[in-house]
């Protein structure tokens, strides 16, 4: 009896030397996924540092970093598509726009519902003389998140760009019915209005938007500036009318850089909002 209680007392410690062991092990994963993670992030940020500086060659060195430490992670790719797209861009240089592509291509693997890296993508199409291709792959989108307004918001971004207004009301006031609280949607869908002189319905949206967050000092500048142009006075820090405004007015974590602060965009309305990711 006294060498089976031994023997259990012994069983008793190895299992939990072993469980401990185990939970050491699970840690330590933990902590090095952590520190890849933080590590990628890091080098993002230095990227978006040296782009903003024009620096492409450090900046690419950098997001290609950041890649390799989080191979899954969708945003490095996007940022390198991003460098590349703004080389092709700025140069006219065709193998600039095909490295974009690939790049693209790679970012919407990791992540099909992607926001921006479709709007990159659809940009490259139209820039690329393939607008119906940047209309396909938008519409494929559309299918496959059929309740989700980002994919109907970058389709009236595309509508808009070629001038075909009505359409793009179109696909705003779809993007406001899949998904009601989506402030993104009221604000394009004002900002179309507001272009075309429908100054009520502008109001009527930018004020929906505001009421579901208040914190959005760019809607409530063009609440005033609305204001003032339905009334006849001038308002203090007003801007005039404008296609969609910036979806994201200042750089932070996992947050986009819009596309003003870094070049100027040849194609304003539709490539508003892109830009390297952190």
């Amino acid at each position: 009896m006294k060498k089976s209680n031994e023997n259990s007392k012994i069983e008793s410690r190895v299992f939990v030397f072993w469980k401990l062991v185990f939970f050491l092990i699970v840690f330590y994963l933990f902590l090095i996924s952590g520190c890849h993670t933080m590590n990628a992030e890091n080098r993002n940020s230095q990227g978006v540092g040296y782009l903003e500086q024009q620096k492409y060659d450090l900046a690419i060195s950098e997001f290609e970093a950041a890649r390799m430490q989080a191979p899954d992670a969708p945003n490095a790719y996007y940022n390198i598509a991003s460098t590349y797209h703004q080389l092709g861009a700025k140069n006219n240089d065709p193998k600039m726009y095909s490295m974009a592509e690939q790049y693209y291509k790679l970012c919407l693997e990791k992540d099909p519902n992607h926001v921006n890296c479709h709007r990159g993508m659809a940009v490259l199409l139209v820039e690329t003389s393939r607008t119906e291709n940047a209309f396909a792959l938008l519409r494929s989108w559309e299918i496959r998140q059929a309740n989700d307004a980002n994919p109907k918001i970058e389709i009236a971004r595309l509508y808009q760009e070629l001038g075909k207004n009505d359409d793009a009301a179109k696909y705003l006031t779809a993007a406001v019915s899949a998904n009601p609280n989506d402030i993104r949607a009221y604000n394009a869908l004002a900002a179309l209005q507001e272009s075309t002189g429908d100054y009520q319905n502008a109001m009527v949206n930018y004020q929906t938007s505001i009421a579901k967050n208040w914190n959005q000092p760019a809607v409530t500048t063009k609440i005033a500036s609305l204001e003032s142009r339905m009334t006849g006075t001038v308002a203090i820090g007003a801007t005039p009318a404008t296609t969609f405004p910036a979806t994201n007015a200042s750089p932070a974590a996992n947050v986009f850089v819009p596309d003003s602060a870094l070049t100027t965009p040849t194609r304003t309305a539709f490539r508003d909002g892109m830009g390297p990711r952190f």
